[in-house]
């Protein structure tokens, strides 16, 4: 437990306070490292959990009917414990591989699939770390892999059932099987609602600028250059403005791209930085672009900055 309570923790210590108490963030690799540091943090939890729901196993075998074999789940949750205990001492590499290959965020999944499946569908309490273990793929790689995961789960579930008990089992395991996916959308949702809060760009106070070094904007959708008055126009106008509804139409892994693609790096060079497949980077641009409205890069970045959705300085090149 206090393994957990020290990862729930450091989601907020993720976030390096500046002296005013907001996150100062310079440009878009420090943005998209805010998001891969509470990602991994995530991580940590989903993998803790597992290690807790292992123990509430076991002591939920000593309460079973004479059904339960209580030296077979314990050996089953040992081991399973064990698992997410190396995973957790091998934290960032397994991350970076289950970003690499978003395939093997399902092997958790699948191990406790199995366990319940060895332990007894119908009347094994390892149907609880098999409930958790979807938050692997739900932190890590999306809705669309944790509904893959409950999909997996519930499949195994009754093909189990029906094997060992027959048909008369299917009628109860089916319907508890609809709590993984009501399960996996919560946690895909908490992830998605986590990481956009961690990468909130907070409104910075410009001071105005000098009559001899007038504030410069970096052109970055490509429009004609304004003629430059001195920064009159960028004092009056004041602090930008934090993003409020904007930050809900572009999820944090395309926050995370676009914040990339701003710092100019190429698609190559994001899959790289992100742990990603390139074909990950293009994917996460064009929906970018289709959540924005716009026809192309430029205008999306342009967008991201008027939204307030990227640093508001950046360092001089």
């Amino acid at each position: 437990m206090s393994r957990v309570r020290a990862s729930v923790a450091a989601l907020v210590a993720a976030v390096p306070p500046s002296p005013s108490g907001a996150a100062t963030v310079c440009n878009g690799r420090e943005l998209a490292g805010l998001a891969e540091a509470l990602y991994l943090r995530l991580f940590v939890v989903a993998l803790g959990g597992m290690q807790i729901v292992c123990i509430m196993a076991i002591v939920a075998a000593l309460a079973r009917t004479s059904n339960a074999d209580l030296a077979r789940t314990a050996a089953l949750a040992i081991g399973l414990g064990t698992i997410a205990t190396l995973a957790l001492r091998h934290r960032e590499r397994c991350y970076r591989a289950i970003r690499r290959h978003a395939v093997l965020s399902l092997a958790t999944p699948l191990l406790a699939l199995g366990a319940l499946l060895a332990d007894g569908v119908g009347h094994s309490p390892l149907s609880y770390p098999a409930a958790v273990s979807i938050a692997v793929p739900a932190f890590v790689c999306g809705r669309r892999w944790a509904l893959a995961a409950a999909v997996l789960i519930s499949v195994g579930a009754v093909g189990g059932a029906w094997l060992y008990d027959g048909t008369s089992a299917l009628n109860a395991v089916g319907q508890g099987t609809i709590g993984y996916f009501v399960w996996a959308i919560v946690l895909a949702g908490l992830a998605d609602a986590f990481a956009p809060l961690a990468m909130r760009m907070p409104p910075i106070e410009a001071p105005p600028p000098t009559p001899s070094e007038p504030l410069r904007v970096p052109n970055l959708a490509g429009d004609p250059p304004a003629h430059d008055d001195g920064g009159r126009d960028a004092a009056r106008a004041g602090p930008a403005p934090a993003p409020d509804g904007a930050t809900a139409r572009l999820t944090a892994r395309q926050m995370q791209v676009v914040a990339l693609l701003a710092d100019g790096l190429r698609a190559e060079e994001i899959a790289e930085q992100l742990g990603v497949a390139t074909s990950t980077v293009y994917r996460y641009v064009e929906r970018a672009k289709a959540r924005a409205g716009v026809g192309s890069r430029s205008e999306l970045i342009a967008y991201a900055v008027r939204e307030g959705l990227l640093p508001h300085r950046s360092p001089a090149p």
